[in-house]
């Protein structure tokens, strides 16, 4: 199998690609293919431009026809093609996919595409593999591949595994297309495995019939934006012109302008939207005056023709695409600080006691991928922290200016209170602006399914992990799941790489993952459980103990036994006690509020369970190492991990909907 993440060197981060997907009509005019070549360059740069910090991957099964064509552009764009392919090379170039005359010999420009795959295959021009068949039905010999290929049967099943592959790991899927949602062969029997049907299954989560594959919940959370870009068929009526460009998205009926998806949603548009969920205006239906100026401004913002669903799928669309650019940039941002981590695992990890490298290059790169998302939540958790503090710091320090102005009542100090919660708000709103809080929580999530993909493949696992992720398809977690597909081959190939290694590098690998993650994991929970207790009860205590404080104050001005009259500017000791037991009072519910909101107690309760489990899975995975029984090593990894993905979505989700 030949597959890459976008190129790098093993002391840079990798950047997470946004991947396109292409199918299309095999059999193309040829006066179409200067305006479709133009249209795919469009969205090639549209892309490009909006998202700077981000490279694109097209997926292309490399066909004759749309395939190639949208291939050869991306090239020529610095897009990197990833082929998955139905076949081997070698049997693929023998099958119906390039055009045959009746004698079932190539046609010119059957021999041409066929050269082209071959030239592209061979020369590492494109990342090719075949895309595994489900419950291990991949032949080992070609001469099996051959009579796959040559049962009807058999062949679409592969062909709908490859398309399937493409629809369910794209971000967008470019159909070239005519729109016609039941062809018909040459025989007049409909077309199966055809454009319409990925472009239904994009759209839908309806996979085509031949699919191979069946989800006990569906494909819903594999759905997406298409853009079709208008390509019609030889000696066939066509309403639209060549290369005109629609959007349709998932739940839309009425299409969109294909200029709609390749746009950054800006902090503005994020802003907003957060204030409109805060507020509850999202959920207000447009039969209401309030939801249809709500629908009318965002339709603006949005670049759309309607409101409703439209809307929706290109606010989530747009929130992905600006995630993953966010990520790549901080990436950029802070190498300096994500190096010496990348170079420490190079060491610890990728090599033996000798010195020498043990483990695939692209196990590598999802090592480095999940090091630089851990840094970038550290780092970002850290300068969010602070923000915040400094912003409760300020609107302290304006509390205590409104005190000394009630006792003093010099303007100054009305002037300080006025200053300072002006300064409070216009942190807020940076903070929101920015979403720095959002961006913590992602690179969080991101760090836990890659470190979870990580050990499970040193261990030879062949479960997917975005599978795993409780399917989270269509919520605020998205886009880390879909960037785990973006950097990860089929499951599968992890097994087949542990399963060509000698017995003592297995069990090596196996010593590895117990003690680089499922120990280091109990450690750290551990460390965060009691962190999070100290914090808990420390506000609490803090707060309980100003408040208290306060009480105690007013007493002792009551004890003064001065009347509330005498309360003027520079009235003595008992306005000073009456002024600051209000502070503090005042203070004690702040650090109770954030006690509260900040959730430690909550937190240091869920951090004892996953140290917990961390620490069973420990002391069972030494017990079935040292008996040397690797199925059950496995399956204890395969739990802890499915525990960590589970405990990690429910979180985010609760937290991105406080």
């Amino acid at each position: 199998m030949n597959y890459r993440i976008h190129p790098g060197t093993s002391d840079l981060p990798p950047r997470i690609p946004l991947v396109l997907g292409v199918v299309g009509h095999r059999v193309l005019r040829k006066e179409d293919e200067p305006v479709l070549r133009e249209a795919l360059k469009k969205t090639f740069r549209e892309f490009q431009e909006a998202f700077p910090y981000t490279p694109l991957v097209l997926l292309s099964a490399l066909a004759e026809g749309a395939d190639q064509l949208a291939a050869e552009v991306a090239m020529a764009c610095g897009v990197a093609v990833r082929a998955p392919l139905p076949f081997p090379v070698e049997v693929y170039r023998e099958s119906s996919t390039f055009s045959r005359n009746e004698k079932g010999k190539l046609t010119e420009t059957g021999r041409i595409a066929v050269e082209r795959l071959e030239r592209w295959t061979q020369e590492g021009a494109v990342d090719c593999f075949v895309v595994p068949l489900p419950r291990f039905g991949d032949p080992a010999r070609l001469d099996r591949w051959r009579e796959k290929c040559e049962d009807r049967e058999d062949c679409l099943a592969c062909y709908a595994n490859a398309g399937g592959y493409i629809a369910r790991h794209c971000h967008v899927l470019i159909a070239l297309w005519d729109g016609e949602t039941d062809p018909l062969d040459a025989l007049g029997r409909r077309k199966s495995a055809g454009t319409a049907d990925y472009v239904v299954f994009k759209l839908t989560g309806a996979p085509p019939e031949a699919y191979p594959r069946s989800e006990p919940l569906g494909y819903r959370g594999d759905c997406g934006p298409v853009l079709v870009i208008q390509t019609p068929r030889e000696n066939a009526p066509s309403t639209n012109p060549p290369g005109m460009r629609i959007a349709r998205l998932p739940g839309e009926r009425e299409p969109q302008p294909g200029e709609v998806l390749a746009k950054r949603a800006g902090n503005l548009q994020h802003f907003l939207g957060r204030l409109a969920s805060s507020f509850g205006l999202t959920d207000v239906g447009e039969e209401q005056p309030l939801g249809r100026l709500v629908r009318s401004f965002e339709t603006m913002l949005l670049g759309t023709d309607g409101g409703g669903p439209a809307v929706a799928e290109i606010r989530r669309f747009h929130a992905q695409c600006a995630a993953l650019d966010d990520f790549n940039a901080d990436a950029a941002l802070h190498e300096a600080e994500i190096r010496p981590r990348l170079q420490e695992t190079l060491n610890t990890l990728a090599e033996d006691e000798h010195g020498n490298a043990t483990l695939s290059a692209l196990l590598m790169q999802v090592a480095r991928a999940h090091d630089a998302a851990d840094i970038l939540s550290k780092i970002v958790s850290r300068q969010t922290k602070g923000k915040e503090w400094t912003a409760r710091a300020t609107a302290f320090a304006g509390l205590l200016c409104l005190v000394f102005y009630l006792v003093i009542q010099w303007d100054y100090w009305l002037a300080g209170f006025g200053t300072a919660i002006l300064a409070w708000l216009f942190m807020t709103i940076g903070s929101l602006w920015h979403r720095q809080d959002q961006r913590s929580q992602d690179y969080s999530a991101l760090a836990e399914i890659l470190r979870v993909r990580c050990f499970w493949a040193l261990a030879g696992l062949k479960d997917s992990v975005a599978e795993s992720y409780l399917n989270e398809g269509q919520n605020e977690i998205a886009w880390t799941r879909q960037a785990l597909r973006s950097i990860c081959p089929p499951p599968r190939s992890w097994r087949t790489e542990f399963d060509a290694l000698s017995e003592e590098e297995s069990w090596r690998r196996m010593k590895i993952a117990s003690q680089r993650w499922v120990s280091e994991r109990k450690e750290t929970h551990g460390r965060r459980a009691a962190e999070h207790q100290l914090w808990g009860a420390g506000l609490l205590f803090g707060g309980m103990a100003l408040a208290g404080a306060g009480a105690v104050l007013l007493v002792i001005a009551q004890l003064l036994d001065i009347e509330a009259k005498d309360f003027t500017p520079g009235g003595g000791a008992r306005n000073w006690a009456i002024a600051f037991s209000a502070l503090c009072i005042g203070a004690g519910g702040l650090l109770s509020m954030i006690a509260k909101c900040k959730q430690h107690r909550p937190l240091a309760a869920r951090y004892r369970r996953l140290a917990q489990i961390f620490a069973d899975g420990e002391s069972e995975l030494e017990r079935r190492i040292n008996a040397s029984e690797i199925s059950q090593v496995r399956e204890i990894l395969r739990t802890l991990g499915r525990a960590a993905l589970e405990d990690q979505a429910v979180w985010l989700n609760s937290q991105r909907a406080r």
